[in-house]
């Protein structure tokens, strides 16, 4: 009995964090916030390669950083939105969530 009972609660110690780490998941990718606005002039993609070694395995892949120049000067540092980025000289906004995910608006 005491078995269960401890094993009880370690199912719903486990289980509340699980439900409120997804519940802020949630909430975090419905939050967008305006980063960066204006006419959109040229891109920029730099990649890295990251490597994460422990002690069983090795882990190799490349993270790239988008630099999206706009005409009156600004920049904005984004990741994965160069297959959404319009043509040259078009009004655009840049949004970015919670969870690091950016979004591309034509204006």
């Amino acid at each position: 009995m005491e078995l269960f009972l401890s094993l009880g609660f370690l199912f719903a110690v486990v289980g509340g964090q699980y439900l409120l780490l997804v519940r802020y998941e949630r909430k975090q990718k419905n939050t967008w916030k305006l980063v960066a606005e204006g006419v959109f002039e040229k891109v920029q993609t730099v990649s890295v390669p990251i490597s994460i070694k422990s002690f069983t395995n090795f882990l190799l892949f490349m993270l790239s950083v988008d630099t999206i120049f706009f005409k009156d000067g600004t920049t904005c540092k984004a990741m994965g939105i160069v297959d959404d980025l319009p043509e040259y000289g078009t009004p655009i906004r840049i949004y970015k969530n919670g969870m690091a995910e950016f979004r591309v608006e034509r204006v």
